[in-house]
């Protein structure tokens, strides 16, 4: 076409309006976006904190750039493309709406802003539009669905890679291979005593598809926080021990994923986090303060036998302890490098 210019991001897959249908602003997302969703949008880029360039942005001119996506003109083109991935969280549900029309060009540059969402460093804004990428692939939107397939398929490695830097950072343990389930990809997080996150960063569980197992150890997570816990493919596992889970909330969970194991846990308490290893039981985490601590239980223990019963791994310690009540004392056996010492513990209570 005459009149083109030269865009600032060339966007390979789609820069030429040959053959697709010309756009106007009378599409029915545009009616559906800025009616319905004006005062949410508004309410969202509040919540994030604004939008992605620092700017104001308005409905208006969402709207605006949201039309130019199917603009004769390649350089305007171009340039609404950049100009709504810039404005960030607030740019997402009138896109993801505009994805799903039956414009071609429209679709697949409404995916690329949502792809570059996707690199966000605003958790919220990164979320919603992995979720709006997820609703277009499941959508009946033909190119779009498979575009949008392909960019969470791409970026799913990345992401769940930094969600589990970032739990790390907030002082949960990550374990990557699950021998419980022979999955070298499984993944074991644990959160205990040395976590600093807040309910909000449960989020970043969400970002983590591989989530296999999931121990919290004396966390105030609530029935609430559960809902985090929603969406996942490959959950068998979680322990609660000492959360502020009830056992309706415990038992919701369970009915999410049949077949999950839930243990739930709030009688006697020794304070540690293990994971099953070949060895045996290795201690991850000792609680400050615990039983385990006073009792001079340590990190990288291989706890051997209870009460003179052999621990073979993690859930045989933890069904072992759920058997006894606070206040009593056990003789606890663990390996530290070459030596085998016993260790006499007064187990504590959950609270």
């Amino acid at each position: 076409m005459s009149g083109e210019q030269t865009g600032t991001v060339p966007l390979a897959p789609f820069g030429s309006r040959t053959g697709s249908k010309k756009p106007t602003c009378r599409y029915r997302f545009a009616l559906f976006v800025f009616g319905a969703f004006a005062v949410a949008v508004t309410a969202a880029a509040k919540a994030s904190g604004g939008n992605e360039s620092g700017g104001s942005v308005t409905t208006d001119e969402i709207r605006h750039w949201v039309c130019q996506l199917g603009s004769d003109d390649f350089g305007t083109r171009e340039e609404a493309t950049v100009r709504l991935a810039r404005a960030g969280f607030v740019a997402i549900q009138p896109v993801t709406a505009a994805a799903m029309t039956d414009d071609l060009e429209v679709a697949c540059r409404s995916v690329e802003v949502l792809r570059q969402l996707l690199n966000s460093e605003e958790l919220a804004t990164g979320d919603a539009a992995a979720d709006a990428l997820t609703k277009i692939a499941e959508s009946p939107s033909g190119s779009a669905s498979d575009l949008a397939a392909d960019v969470l398929g791409d970026f799913q490695d990345v992401r769940q890679s930094r969600a589990i830097d970032e739990i790390k950072r907030l002082g949960g343990s990550v374990t990557i291979g699950n021998l419980d389930t022979g999955n070298v990809d499984g993944i074991i997080i644990t959160l205990g005593a040395t976590w600093t996150g807040k309910s909000s960063d449960l989020k970043l569980l969400r970002r983590i598809p591989d989530l296999e197992r999931l121990s919290i150890h004396g966390v105030g997570v609530s029935d609430d926080d559960l809902k985090q816990l929603e969406g996942f493919d490959r959950l068998r596992w979680v322990d609660l021990f000492g959360s502020k889970v009830s056992a309706d909330g415990a038992a919701r969970l369970a009915r999410m994923y049949p077949g999950i194991r839930v243990d739930r846990r709030s009688s006697a308490k020794l304070g540690v986090a293990g994971h099953s290893e070949p060895a045996g039981c290795r201690i991850v985490i000792v609680e400050p303060n615990s039983p385990a601590e006073k009792a001079g239980i340590a990190t990288d223990d291989f706890v051997v036998k209870f009460q003179d019963q052999m621990v073979a791994d993690f859930e045989s310690l933890t069904t072992m302890i759920g058997s006894r009540s606070p206040g009593d004392k056990v003789i606890i056996e663990v390996r530290r490098g070459s030596d085998l010492l016993k260790k006499e513990v007064e187990l504590g209570a959950w609270k």
